[in-house]
């Protein structure tokens, strides 16, 4: 369980990207400015779900319509 990005691009920020982040790990994302880490979790936390490809979040799809649903749950 955790979040699942597959093939995720967001405008020309970052196009492409697959990130696996397990449940009960510390992650961190590192680069350098302006290659879309505050973008990231933007998306993650629902404040933009302006992207193309797929978020998954414990195995459920993120999208606009099942966003307050998913994260009643984590």
């Amino acid at each position: 369980m955790g979040i699942k990005f597959v093939n995720v691009s967001y405008k020309n920020i970052f196009k492409n990207i697959e990130i696996t982040i397990d449940q009960k790990n510390i992650t961190s994302i590192v680069s350098k400015n302006g290659m879309g880490k505050t973008r990231l979790l933007d998306i993650i936390f629902g404040l933009d779900l302006n992207f193309e490809g797929e978020i998954k979040i414990d195995n459920r799809k993120l999208n606009n319509k099942n966003f307050t649903t998913l994260f009643t749950h984590l």
